[in-house]
C-alpha cells in the first residue's frame, strides 16, 4: 500500500515537473525574430556565448539571435533570424547612458547600427537618440557609443588577486565582450572585440601556457572562470535533478521503516 503510495507521488510529480518546464519554455521567450521564431539564449557565434540579440558579423549591422536552443552545448547555431525589436529596446548605450534608436534617420539616410565618423575630433562611433537625428551641436539627439561595461584587473600572483581589485570599465563601441585571459602566470580581466576572441593568437603572443574566456554582456565576466559550475536554480534540468533525488530519499526513508517495522522483535 505504502509502495503504490509513493508510486502515484512520484508520477504526480513528475506531470507537474514537465508541465512547468513547458509553461517555463513557452513563457520564456522574452525576443522574437521578425518572421516570429523564438530567440534562444544564450547562444553562440564563433566561440563567444551571447545573451541578447547582436549585430556582430551582420554585414548591414542588423541585430540578429539564434532560434535553436544551444544553451548547454558548445556547437554554434546555424538556425538564426532577424530580431524584432520594439521600440524601447535599449541594445546599444551612448557613453552618457542614453539609448541608441535603431533605425535612425540621418541626412535622408536609415542607419540600423552606429556610425563611424572618421572627420569627427573625437573620433568613434555615434548614434542617433532619437529616431531623426540632425546632429545639432547641443548633443541633445545624438552621442557617442559605447560597447559593454566589463570589469578589468591585472595580477600576476592569482586569480584571486585579481578579482579584489578590480574595478568597473566602460568599453568603447564595438568592444561588446568580456574576457578572462591567462598566459604564463599573468591574470587579466578587460573590454575585447569580436576579433579578439575569435583569435586567441594574437591575444597570447606565442605563450605556451595560454588561455582566454569571452563573454557577451555587462559585467559578464565577474567570477573567478567563466565557465564556473552553474547554479541549478533557474533551469529545468535542476528542478528535476533536485525532484529525483528528493523522491529517492521518501522512498529510501520509506524501506527503512518498513524494513524496521517488518523486523524481529
Amino acid at each position: 500500500m505504502m509502495k503504490a503510495c509513493t508510486t502515484r507521488l512520484f508520477i504526480t510529480l513528475l506531470i507537474y515537473i514537465f508541465r512547468v518546464t513547458v509553461a517555463e519554455r513557452n513563457a520564456a521567450c522574452i525576443q522574437r525574430t521578425v518572421d516570429y521564431h523564438c530567440c534562444r539564449f544564450p547562444f553562440r557565434y564563433k566561440g563567444v556565448k551571447y545573451r541578447k540579440c547582436t549585430n556582430n558579423g551582420d554585414a548591414e549591422g542588423r541585430f540578429w539571435c539564434a532560434t535553436v536552443d544551444v544553451r548547454d552545448s558548445n556547437n554554434e547555431t546555424s538556425s538564426w533570424g532577424y530580431c524584432n525589436l520594439r521600440k524601447s529596446q535599449c541594445l546599444v548605450k551612448t557613453t552618457e547612458g542614453d539609448c541608441c534608436k535603431f533605425p535612425f534617420k540621418y541626412l535622408g539616410r536609415d542607419y540600423l547600427s552606429c556610425v563611424a565618423n572618421d572627420s569627427d575630433p573625437n573620433g568613434g562611433y555615434w548614434c542617433a537618440t532619437q529616431n531623426e537625428s540632425n546632429r545639432s551641436l547641443t548633443r541633445s539627439d545624438w552621442g557617442y557609443c559605447a560597447g559593454s561595461t566589463c570589469f578589468s584587473c591585472r595580477s600576476n600572483t592569482s586569480w584571486e588577486h585579481c578579482n579584489k581589485n578590480m574595478i568597473k570599465k566602460i568599453c568603447p563601441y564595438k568592444f561588446e565582450h568580456c574576457s578572462a585571459i591567462t598566459k604564463e602566470e599573468a591574470f587579466t580581466k578587460d573590454c575585447a572585440s569580436d576579433s579578439d576572441c575569435t583569435n586567441l593568437s594574437q591575444r597570447c603572443n606565442g605563450h605556451r601556457k595560454c588561455s582566454q574566456q569571452c563573454c557577451h554582456g555587462n559585467l559578464c565576466n565577474a567570477g573567478k572562470s567563466l565557465n564556473a559550475g552553474k547554479s541549478l536554480k533557474g533551469y529545468p534540468q535542476g528542478i528535476i535533478a533536485l525532484s529525483f533525488a528528493a523522491v529517492f530519499s521518501i522512498n529510501f526513508s520509506l524501506l527503512r521503516e518498513s524494513e524496521i517495522g517488518n523486523g524481529p522483535s
